[in-house]
């Protein structure tokens, strides 16, 4: 799935930009129905990714992520770690893994990336995508708090701030740390559409209806967003209004 855009900064030392528990159907890696997070029902999708096998959670469950030193910094003269994005080949291979529902070794993946690059801020923010497609909110959580240390005002350290919340149940902390984002990103997709599987799952159809809407408005390609206003139409008795949006998702997503 395609990512909303990101707002971009500069470097001050160069000028090159750096690159659901509840019942409802929230990236790759999690983004089912509200998809991203595993609701019951729910489907934000943070990323873009198939739910993970059973076999794939038992081994989550039991692997721990390792981490190798990093052999010092690969940056080119005159440019710093947070303007340089990480190894695209890495990068490409963790997505892929985590598209596949192979989220231990994609995030095994992601913290080599990590390692290699630990002052790259987006670096650490494809291991929060992975860990919380996966739902591993208990991976998440921390890795979360050390980037409110270091990077406190990026608007993806405030989005995975709110899916630690929504994956851990606190819906109204999720919608009001989603908002935050919003304000920030009137663009930002996956916010609008935590803001609505949230809201959705606390019996706000209306809230969540509005907030869907303007996910599609800043991105009609997710997938996810179609399937969570046709459970919404379900629940609200309309089965044709449900089954448009079920098909247009389909035809954007086929898996």
């Amino acid at each position: 799935m395609t990512a909303p855009a990101r707002t971009r900064r500069r470097c001050r030392r160069c000028s090159t930009p750096p690159g659901c528990p509840p019942r409802f159907a929230p990236r790759k890696p999690p983004p089912a129905p509200w998809s991203g997070a595993t609701a019951a029902g729910c489907s934000v999708r943070p990323g873009r990714t198939r739910r993970p096998t059973r076999a794939s959670r038992d081994r989550w469950r039991s692997t721990r992520a390792t981490t190798r030193p990093s052999s010092g910094s690969l940056t080119p003269p005159g440019r710093c770690n947070s303007c340089r994005p990480p190894s695209i080949s890495s990068v490409a291979l963790a997505r892929l893994l985590a598209a596949a529902g192979a989220f231990v070794e994609a995030a095994e993946r992601a913290q080599d990336v990590v390692a290699a690059e630990p002052e790259n801020p987006r670096s650490t923010e494809l291991l929060a995508s992975i860990l919380a497609d996966a739902g591993a909110v208990d991976r998440l959580r921390p890795l979360v708090a050390r980037m409110q240390q270091t990077y406190p005002d990026r608007e993806d350290t405030l989005y995975y701030a709110a899916m630690v919340s929504f994956l851990s149940g606190d819906l109204p902390e999720a919608i009001a740390r989603a908002e935050r984002v919003v304000r920030m990103n009137p663009r930002s997709a996956l916010a609008y559409n935590l803001i609505g599987s949230a809201s959705a799952s606390l019996g706000d159809r209306d809230r969540a209806r509005e907030a869907f809407r303007a996910s599609l408005e800043a991105n009609p390609r997710e997938a996810s967003t179609y399937v969570n206003l046709g459970l919404l139409d379900l629940e609200s008795g309309n089965p044709d209004g449900a089954l448009a949006y079920f098909v247009e998702s389909l035809t954007l997503d086929p898996n």
